[in-house]
C-alpha cells in the first residue's frame, strides 16, 4: 500500500544524473521497458538488471532526455529495414511524421495504437503485442530479468514498451550549429 508522501513523488522529477545517456555513435539501438517520468515511478520500478538510460529527443525544437528503464535487445533484419525507412521520414514536419509513422509500421505488421503518445524526434513507440515477432524472449522473462525478479508477482502486471531509439534530428541539427 502507498502512503501519501509517496504519491507526493509524482510531482517530483527524477534525477537526471541517475540515469545514462547514450552514446549517439551506437544508435540505432531496439530498447523494452518502461518510460520513467517522475520519481514516484523511479522508485516504484525497482530495477537491479535493467539499464537507467536518458535518450535525447527531439521535442519542440528543442531537445531533452526521455528516461527509460529496461534493456536492449537485439535488432532483427526487419526492424533494420523500418528503421531505414523512419530515417528518410525524420525531416517531415511533426505534424505529419506520425501518419507516414503508421503507414510504415503496417507495412511488417506492427502498431503503435497504445503507445503513440511517445512518438517523438527520436524515439519510436511500438505495441508489445508485436514482441514475439520481434525477439524469442518471452514477455515475463525480460520484465523478471529487468526487475531482478524469479516470477513477476500477481499483483504487479507492468506494461512492457517498444522503442526504437534513433538519432534525433533535433539533436544533430543543434550539434551541427554548435
Amino acid at each position: 500500500m502507498y502512503e501519501s508522501s509517496d504519491l507526493n513523488l509524482t510531482d517530483q522529477e527524477v534525477d537526471p544524473l541517475l540515469f545514462k545517456t547514450i552514446d549517439y555513435e551506437q544508435i540505432p539501438k531496439l530498447f523494452v521497458g518502461f518510460p520513467i517520468k517522475n520519481k514516484f515511478e523511479y522508485n516504484d520500478l525497482h530495477c537491479n538488471n535493467g539499464m537507467d538510460i536518458a535518450h535525447l529527443c527531439g521535442v519542440d525544437g528543442d531537445i531533452e532526455p526521455i528516461f527509460l528503464r529496461g534493456t536492449y535487445i537485439e535488432i532483427p533484419p526487419f526492424i533494420a529495414k523500418l528503421i531505414n525507412q523512419i530515417d528518410e521520414i525524420q525531416s517531415i514536419d511533426t505534424g505529419q511524421i506520425f501518419n507516414h509513422y503508421v503507414s510504415i509500421l503496417k507495412q511488417f505488421n506492427l502498431s503503435c495504437n497504445s503507445t503513440y503518445a511517445y512518438l517523438m524526434d527520436g524515439l519510436f513507440p511500438i505495441d508489445v503485442i508485436h514482441l514475439n515477432k520481434i525477439t524469442d524472449i518471452p514477455y515475463e522473462e525480460i520484465v523478471c530479468d529487468i526487475l531482478h525478479q524469479d516470477k513477476i508477482p500477481w499483483f504487479f502486471k507492468p506494461e512492457l514498451k517498444i522503442f526504437l531509439l534513433i538519432k534525433s534530428n533535433t539533436f544533430i541539427y543543434k550539434k551541427s550549429a554548435a
